[in-house]
């Protein structure tokens, strides 16, 4: 779960009683955002927005390259998620007068992201 890996990664401790007090407290706060929210499936979709052009294209990549011999270009890929995160914020919150906030701004980041994560594996060393 994301606990562990908060635990040992961050922390750098291997406990158990780290990882069930992190899980309570991410339980609560995720009961909580759920209730004190009206609509939780327009929380969720915005969630989406800033997670499906970020990582779902850079990791598909990820995950169809790890089998082989090449590995994508690291920098290009951190390239991928920026533009990705870029534009779920820009679907969510417009850019002033020239763009309004519309989801499908956050699809095209998905495939603007799959397209540089692409080129990333294309480019990336043998």
């Amino acid at each position: 779960s994301s606990a562990t890996i908060f635990v040992q990664d961050v922390v750098g401790k291997r406990t158990v009683v780290g990882i069930q007090i992190l899980i309570g407290v991410i339980g609560v706060v995720a009961v909580s955002l759920a209730l004190t929210q009206t609509p939780l499936l327009q929380m969720l979709l915005n969630v989406y927005s800033f997670y499906a052009p970020a990582v779902v294209a850079p990791t598909c990549v990820g995950l169809l390259a790890s089998g082989g011999k090449k590995q994508a270009h690291k920098g290009l890929l951190l390239v991928a998620i920026v533009v990705g995160l870029v534009f779920g914020v820009v679907s969510l919150v417009g850019v002033g007068e020239f763009i309004k906030p519309d989801k499908m701004i956050a699809v095209s980041g998905v495939f603007v992201s799959l397209l540089i994560a692409l080129v990333a594996w294309l480019v990336g060393k043998k």
